[in-house]
């Protein structure tokens, strides 16, 4: 009997100190290590990600082509047609990354490259000769 009340205490002991080790102590380790890995410091993973994606990005464009310009021209309603997607591969990083450690700041200038990309384009092209109007000319048009 003696041996269960021990066995017991210690359960209890162990079970008692578990819960208060989980509820007061685990949030604050573990908040600091997600913390640790996740900050943009020099030689981290996540800021060599950060500042520049391995992968491209997908950057689609769509045009409202005009297919009746000479008409528009003498004062008929255009004619248009949505034409699209031009798919564009997008290359992003962050150059010339400077830290500042008393503010805790990192200072980028982004910058952008785009590729054409003509197998998810289709049959378009990026010579296509495509027709738009001018929406400053149409508003100021608009409001004669």
């Amino acid at each position: 009997m003696q041996l269960y009340a021990k066995i017991l205490i210690i359960s209890a002991i162990f079970t008692v100190g578990s819960l208060i080790f989980f509820y007061a102590a685990f949030p604050h380790i573990f908040k600091a290590i997600v913390k640790s890995q996740t900050a943009l410091r020099p030689g981290n993973i996540v800021r060599k990600y950060y500042l520049k994606l391995p992968i491209p990005l997908d950057f689609r464009v769509y045009f409202f082509n005009i297919s009746n310009p000479e008409q528009v021209q003498n004062g008929e309603v255009p004619d248009l047609m949505e034409i699209g997607p031009y798919c564009y591969d997008a290359y992003k990083e962050k150059i010339d990354a400077l830290d500042n450690n008393t503010e805790d700041t990192l200072t980028y200038t982004p910058y952008e490259t785009y590729f054409f990309n003509q197998e998810r384009s289709g049959r378009l092209s990026q010579d296509d000769y495509v027709t738009i109007l001018n929406p400053l000319t149409v508003v100021s048009l608009s409001t004669r």
